[in-house]
């Protein structure tokens, strides 16, 4: 298959290409289409293949936040724009599932918040706070400075090393 397909408003190509391109995971890809960010259609010669806009794709070149190994991310309640907590990993969409998924004895507070939203047919949304290149400890101390952000502007996190 050629790496690209034309179409008369765009360029599209294959998500392995834009993952060369951005020099992001699979995940990563997968993620910014969900999220809108990057346009994607259905491969017209296999229909089980998705192509994804190039001009999308060089517009997230210029934002290198959403591109580096570290995303410092914030959970916020859909229903009122709260950010109820904050971390950080290396594909935020995938932690996101392993938040849903958590056991209540974990964290019983951020497990009765995410139970109340499923209730309500809703989802926390992602936000990128920072994007970190470095080491996992470089991303803690940059998750820990807005968890310690978001507490003094009087946020209800439901992180457990941070609730009061």
């Amino acid at each position: 298959m050629n790496d690209t397909a034309s179409d008369d408003q765009d360029k599209y190509i294959s998500i392995d290409k834009a993952v060369r391109l951005l020099h992001v995971r699979f995940e990563r890809i997968t993620w910014f289409i969900a999220t809108g960010l990057l346009a994607s259609k259905v491969y017209p010669r296999d229909k089980s293949r998705k192509l994804v806009s190039l001009q999308d794709v060089q517009s997230l070149r210029n934002s290198p936040h959403l591109l580096a190994p570290w995303i410092i991310y914030a959970l916020v309640d859909p229903r009122n724009n709260a950010v109820r907590y904050v971390g950080r990993a290396h594909e935020p969409q995938i932690r996101l599932r392993g938040h849903i998924r958590s056991e209540r004895a974990a964290n019983p507070v951020k497990y009765r918040w995410l139970r109340e939203l499923e209730k309500n047919g809703l989802l926390p949304r992602v936000e990128v706070l920072e994007g970190v290149y470095g080491s996992i400890e470089d991303a803690d101390v940059r998750e820990r400075i807005w968890i310690q952000h978001f507490k003094n502007v009087g946020a209800e996190l439901t992180n457990i090393q941070f609730r009061d």
